[in-house]
């Protein structure tokens, strides 16, 4: 009596093989087709003091003019040198052409979504809830609709903010390889801490190096440890490994924050601000809604770089919209706290939207609004929703339809903005128009008029 196996036609296993690769192609095609008009646009602003010290010795030509350019920057603290590096893969001399530095940074951009992929399949993967075919889809989903979203048009075609952009590549490559490393440990624990080590403590120093707030690696680390990694991993890591890699890292931050206030120094570095701590802390609590309001309300037409002016929080009363501001962000992080257990991708998105806000958003005299330091902080914002839709107990074509028609839309509102950042008139009389108290705004418009 013979036997029949049950086996997949050739041709079903070979289209599923060739899915994901085909899935990744197309989904970098529509980002590179959605972004194409803006790679035509100006330099801008910052770009002009990080980047003309290209040509201020005569152009970067051997290693002594190569030393002074990457160490010669005043942009932060560490100076940035590792994203001044990348920018010789695009010029060595000023003035120079902004074209190739743009499609650098739509290069990366695309590599950054390719992480984000990986690292959201990883944690879908690991929580036991999806078969292997829909975490794969949602996690294409979630990485697309960020990869798409017109708000991170203002880092991607700023030629400067690749600063932001490498920094976020580093830490989505240490949290890809501490997960890695995570999910080994019960089989593979000397492998398993070498990865853990490695790419937090290698990672972080390499972001920092691009831009100082990749020194909250180890924070998000821990998020994701308490949002996703410690219920799902049967092995506890090692407290004193913990301790020396995780939470160490992850308080220095705030430690000098702290020591910089007791001794006021903190204070005095307002003194060049229209505002104080308190003045700045509760004006942001309104500015992340404003920032949560423009990803989950995607339009054409957004801030952008010139936002000058913006009304400031002097009291919890005054506005009285602040209190509310504030309540909401109390309230926001409790749940996301509260409910990790049981919904833990929403509380992975909330967590990590503030956590990554902490230091650019917080207590530091910067100014107080830009687009770009959502670039980090948003890639997970889309994920409970793509999760939602491919639940077993929704109709497999909610997220066969729904989800594609989500990143459709965003493709085309960012083709929209791209094509206003690719033409230096329209940008300028957007802004122009958008901010008609806003001095810059009115003064680049009318330079840009009389060019």
């Amino acid at each position: 009596m013979s036997r029949h196996f049950s086996h997949p036609p050739a041709n079903r296993q070979w289209a599923a093989e060739l899915f994901l690769p085909v899935a990744l192609l197309l989904l970098a095609l529509l980002t590179a087709a959605a972004y194409w008009p803006g790679l035509s646009g100006p330099f801008l602003f910052d770009d002009f003091s990080n980047l003309d010290a290209l040509g201020q010795y005569g152009g970067v030509r051997d290693l002594e003019t190569l030393r002074l350019f990457i160490l010669g920057s005043h942009s932060g603290p560490t100076g940035r040198p590792l994203a001044l590096l990348t920018f010789l893969l695009d010029s060595n001399t000023w003035p120079t052409d902004p074209r190739p530095f743009k499609v650098t940074n739509l290069a990366l951009h695309l590599v950054n979504g390719t992480i984000l992929f990986a690292l959201t399949r990883q944690l879908l993967l690991l929580s036991g809830k999806l078969s292997t075919k829909r975490c794969t889809f949602s996690a294409l989903l979630a990485a697309g609709a960020w990869l798409l979203h017109p708000f991170l048009v203002s880092t991607v075609l700023y030629v400067v903010q690749r600063m932001a952009m490498l920094s976020t590549l580093f830490v989505l490559m240490g949290l890809w390889g501490y997960t890695y490393g995570r999910l080994q440990l019960a089989e593979y624990p000397r492998r398993a801490y070498v990865w853990m080590s490695a790419s937090l403590a290698g990672c972080t120093i390499l972001a920092v190096l691009s831009k100082e707030n990749g020194v909250l690696l180890p924070l998000l680390a821990l998020i994701l440890e308490f949002t996703l990694l410690g219920k799902h991993s049967s092995t506890r890591l090692n407290k004193r490994w913990s301790i020396i890699f995780l939470w160490i890292p992850a308080t220095l931050p705030f430690a000098y924050i702290a020591y910089r206030t007791m001794n006021g120094s903190l204070v005095a570095s307002f003194m060049n601000r229209s505002f104080d701590v308190w003045e700045r802390l509760l004006t942001e609590s309104r500015i992340l809604f404003d920032y949560l309001g423009w990803w989950f309300y995607p339009r054409v037409h957004s801030p952008g770089l010139l936002i000058q002016n913006y009304p400031l929080s002097h009291s919890l009363f005054d506005p009285p919209v602040t209190i509310l501001a504030v309540s909401e962000v109390v309230s926001l992080i409790m749940a996301a706290v509260l409910l990790h257990k049981k919904y833990p991708l929403f509380s992975l998105a909330i967590l990590f939207f503030f956590a990554a806000h902490l230091l650019e958003s917080g207590p530091l005299p910067l100014e107080l609004y830009f687009e770009h330091r959502n670039y980090l902080p948003t890639i997970f914002l889309f994920l409970p929703l793509m999760a939602a839709l491919s639940k077993p107990s929704a109709r497999y074509r909610s997220l066969v339809i729904i989800g594609p028609a989500i990143l459709m839309a965003l493709a085309l509102l960012t083709f929209q903005r791209a094509s206003i950042w690719g033409d230096i008139e329209r940008l300028a009389d957007s802004w122009a128009d958008s901010h008609p108290y806003s001095q810059r705004a009115q003064r680049y418009s009318a330079l840009v008029a009389e060019a």
